[in-house]
């Protein structure tokens, strides 16, 4: 009986099930997903190291959801150029020059870190003794972005009117918890991205976590939105 209600309820949420399959179906939508898994998993495991145990199991698998993030992150590259292109044709009036600032950020950014990834791999012996220096860079060139975007977000939320014709009403209210969601999602990945432009972290393992996972909760219910 039991096994009949689980198939019934199965079935009865497939809708759901369909949406995540959707979801997970293309590239930023699974990265989304594993990023979750990465840093609520880097919670759990700080809180196990904590007890004077540790996981090497959970270790492991947190660094293949690692590497398997940097690895959809490829793809990224290509998007970056297209998004460059497409500013640039645009006529000189209509060019946003924070967002070309933002499209060249990550024609640094992904560039440094796919040859880190590489490095770390066995590929490109000589640029070994630089992956500290190139991960460092990469991380720069997204917090230039991050900062960019956080000022975007300001300048979205001032141009919303601060009367709301009833009409208008239900669009600005979904446009403002957009920009919330973005913004808290952007405060999450600061920290990130300042630590890790250090040469020296000053967040610990479990702080990376809480940061990251506010991050990735607003990047997925961003992207839902």
């Amino acid at each position: 009986m039991n096994c009949t209600l689980a198939i019934k309820r199965l079935v009865t949420d497939a809708p759901t099930l369909d949406a995540f399959n959707t979801f997970t179906s293309k590239t930023d939508g699974a990265d989304k997903v594993f990023r979750v898994l990465t840093y609520v998993g880097r919670i759990i495991l700080a809180y196990i190291n904590k007890t004077g145990t540790r996981s090497i199991a959970l270790s492991a698998l947190l660094q293949s959801f690692s590497e398997l993030r940097v690895l959809l992150r490829f793809f990224g590259l290509p998007k970056a150029i297209v998004w460059l292109e497409s500013l640039l044709l645009q006529s000189k009036g209509d060019v946003n020059q924070l967002q070309l600032m933002q499209a060249l950020s990550l024609l640094i950014y992904y560039p440094m870190e796919h040859v880190c990834f590489l490095s770390k791999k066995g590929f490109f012996p000589s640029i070994k003794p630089h992956e500290a220096s190139l991960s460092r860079w990469s991380s720069r060139a997204w917090l230039f972005y991050l900062i960019v975007d956080l000022y975007l977000v300001y300048t979205e939320w001032k141009k919303l009117p601060d009367t709301i014709v009833s009409d208008d009403k239900d669009a600005s209210v979904k446009e403002k918890r957009r920009l919330t969601i973005k913004a808290l999602g952007i405060f999450g990945d600061l920290p990130l991205a300042i630590t890790w432009s250090m040469e020296e972290s000053f967040l610990s393992d479990s702080m990376v976590g809480v940061f990251g996972t506010i991050s990735s909760i607003t990047g997925i219910s961003l992207r839902l939105m």
